[in-house]
C-alpha cells in the first residue's frame, strides 16, 4: 500500500494558482466573505470561487474586497444533491446575477429548506434530553457575522453546552448531527441532473465535489487503492457525466498526489475538466488554508480557464 503522507503537489511550474472551494459565514465557514478575499490576496491566489452551501449571499461582498486586492472572484456555490440515495454535493460556477433564473430558485428554495431544518433539530435534539440547546445558544457559537445557521453551530453549541459529554466536534457528529446520528435532519435536495440542467440554463458549469469523500467514505484504509477508486468512481461519473456534469473535483486537500492525478485522468477520459479546491471552512477546519489545504495544494490557473471555456453557449 502507497504511504498516506504522500500529499498532491503543483502540476509543473506554476505561474499562477487558484482555489475553486471556500466557505464564508455566509453559510457553515467562520469567516465573512471580506476576510476570504484578504486571505486570496495574502496567499497570492489570482481566483477564488466562493462556493457557500446552496447560496450566493456572500458573493457581492466577496467580489467587492476581492476587485480592491486584484483577486478575480466567481460566483458559485455547492448545490446540494441526492444521486441514487446518496448525498452528493455539486459545485456550480460562474452562476449569473439574474435573480429570477431557475438556478436562482433552485437555490433559494434549497437554502430556504435549512430554517425547516433547524427547527426540527432542535425538537429531536430535546427530546434527546439536550434542552439546553435553543436558537439562541446556537446563535452565540454562530456569532454576528454568521448568515445562515447549520450543523457546525449547532455542534460547537452541544461542546459548550455539554462539555462533560463531548471532548470534540467529530464526537457530536458521531452521537448526533451525523448522518448515522441520533438526532440527525434529512436535508432537501435536488437531482445531479436537475441541478446541472439548471446551470446549463444559467450559463454555468457543475463539478462533482470531493469525489473521494462522497463514493470511497465508506472504505477502509487499506482497501483505499487507486484501482478500487478507479472501479468506484468511474461508473458514477460516467452517469452523471451523461445527466450534464461538466467537472470532477480533482485536486483537493483531502487527496493525495496519486490520488489526484487519477481523477484528473478519469476527467480527462470523460471529457470534462478537472478542478480542484481546498474547501476552506476557517476555524471549523483548522488545519486547511485557502489555496494551500494542508500545505501542498496549488490548484493552476489553466483549469479556470478550461472551465470557462466548458460553459454552454448560446
Amino acid at each position: 500500500m502507497r504511504s498516506r503522507e504522500v500529499r498532491h503537489k503543483a502540476l509543473g511550474t506554476l505561474s499562477a494558482v487558484i482555489d475553486l472551494h471556500c466557505h464564508s459565514s455566509c453559510s457553515d465557514g467562520t469567516d465573512p466573505p471580506e476576510r476570504l478575499a484578504r486571505l486570496a490576496a495574502e496567499a497570492e491566489l489570482t481566483a477564488v470561487a466562493l462556493t457557500d452551501h446552496d447560496t450566493v449571499a456572500g458573493f457581492d461582498a466577496f467580489d467587492s474586497a476581492c476587485q480592491q486586492r486584484g483577486v478575480r472572484a466567481i460566483r458559485a456555490a455547492e448545490i446540494s444533491c441526492l444521486d441514487e440515495g446518496r448525498s452528493m454535493h455539486v459545485l456550480c460556477y460562474f452562476i449569473s446575477d439574474d435573480e429570477g433564473s431557475a438556478l436562482r430558485r433552485l437555490l433559494a428554495t434549497l437554502s430556504g429548506d435549512r430554517d425547516r431544518r433547524n427547527v426540527v433539530l432542535l425538537e429531536r435534539l430535546a427530546s434527546l434530553g439536550y434542552d439546553r440547546v435553543t436558537i439562541e445558544e446556537v446563535r452565540k457559537s454562530a456569532g454576528e457575522e454568521t448568515a445562515s445557521i447549520g450543523r457546525p453551530h449547532f455542534a460547537n453549541a452541544l461542546l459548550r453546552l455539554y462539555p462533560t459529554e463531548f471532548t470534540n466536534l467529530q464526537g457530536v457528529f458521531d452521537a448526533l448531527l451525523g448522518s448515522s446520528g441520533a438526532a440527525y435532519v434529512e436535508k432537501a435536495h435536488v437531482t445531479v441532473a436537475e441541478a446541472s440542467a439548471a446551470a446549463r440554463a444559467d450559463g454555468a458549469v457543475t463539478a462533482m465535489a470531493h469525489p473521494l469523500i462522497t463514493l470511497m467514505a465508506d472504505a477502509r484504509a487499506d482497501d483505499r487503492t487507486l484501482d478500487t477508486i478507479e472501479r468506484r468512481v468511474e461508473p458514477v461519473l460516467e452517469r452523471l457525466v451523461n445527466d450534464g456534469l461538466g467537472g470532477l473535483e480533482s485536486f483537493y486537500s483531502r487527496h493525495d498526489a496519486l490520488e489526484a492525478q487519477l481523477l484528473a485522468s478519469l476527467a480527462r477520459r470523460h471529457g470534462i475538466v478537472p478542478t480542484g479546491g481546498s474547501d476552506f471552512h476557517g476555524t471549523t477546519k483548522p488545519d486547511l488554508a485557502l489555496g494551500r489545504g494542508t500545505g501542498s495544494l496549488a490548484v493552476p490557473d489553466e483549469l479556470l480557464v478550461e472551465l470557462e471555456a466548458a460553459r454552454p453557449r448560446g
